[in-house]
């Protein structure tokens, strides 16, 4: 698709959320319905209707006019609303890949604290001076995997 293209097509959709006309049946029916009441106040003939559809013209007219000066400035303000859009996706994708590196070392410190934690477990520990030295390096090494894990994954903080 061109940009020219893509500049309209942002400017027709800002134009339409601009006067709520996003969805397409629901502002079928506002017209039909305005169109259906202006319909019987003329076939009733109330008394000084040929001047109030006048006045309907008049309105019909200016709802168009207003809606193709809205439909101008969007299109003077897409491209930027587009470009906005484009470096928030960039910024998105870079931060993705920033995570999946970091993600990345994490799970590679996490493999070293493993090693370290298979060390811990088949330390020997035969006296209480030495059981409380454990307790305090397991307790440690406890707390740098529960940091590692949580930034792999956010359930897996402490």
């Amino acid at each position: 698709m061109s940009y020219y293209k893509r500049v309209f097509r942002r400017a027709w959709e800002m134009t339409r959320s601009d006067f709520r006309l996003v969805q397409v049946r629901p502002a079928l029916i506002k017209a039909a319905l305005g169109g259906a009441v202006i319909a019987i106040l003329v076939m009733l003939e109330f008394p000084g209707m040929a001047d109030k559809t006048g006045y309907a013209a008049i309105a019909a007219l200016v709802f168009v006019a207003g809606f193709s000066g809205v439909l101008l400035i969007n299109l003077l303000l897409a491209p930027s609303a587009l470009h906005s859009e484009a470096e928030e996706t960039i910024a998105r994708l870079g931060k993705q890949l920033d995570d999946k590196e970091a993600r990345e070392a994490a799970l590679k410190v996490l493999w070293e604290l493993r090693k370290d934690g298979v060390a811990l477990r088949n330390e020997p520990v035969t006296s209480v001076p030495m059981l409380l030295l454990w307790v305090e390096r397991a307790e440690s090494w406890r707390k740098d995997v529960l940091l590692a894990a949580g930034s792999v994954n956010i359930n897996l903080r402490y």
